[in-house]
């Protein structure tokens, strides 16, 4: 397992669109997508909504600052909020290698999350 990598969020790519759509097959419960970057974040390891329900409260509710982690066989998501953005850090930990790195709005991914939640 590799370690995070320092101050990682300064990296971050503007992904404005990106979006949480919600599936229902076996590792696709929750999928970010932004068409402006070509960029998709998986969550390979959450097979139900059940499983994503942590990090949804959690990007309601987190404070300036404050990160959110998870890890399973090898792929690994970090989220941090700074002030008004949320950034997605989605890496391979077993390789090192970061799968994406991007940064949105937090108001206006709120408001496609809730959106997504209630088209469910």
């Amino acid at each position: 397992m590799t370690e995070t990598p320092e101050r990682w969020w300064e990296q971050s790519r503007d992904a404005p669109d990106l979006t949480p759509v919600f599936g229902t097959d076996i590792g696709k419960a929750l999928r970010l997508t932004s068409a402006a970057t070509g960029i998709e974040i998986r969550f390979p390891w959450w097979d139900s909504p059940y499983e994503a329900a942590a990090l949804l409260a959690w990007l309601k509710a987190a404070s300036d600052g404050e990160t959110f982690f998870d890890l399973d066989q090898g792929w690994q998501i970090d989220v941090l909020r700074s002030a008004d953005r949320f950034h997605f850090l989605d890496r391979d930990v077993d390789s090192g290698d970061v799968l994406s790195n991007l940064v949105v709005d937090r108001a206006g991914f709120l408001a496609r999350l809730e959106q997504a939640v209630r088209s469910r």
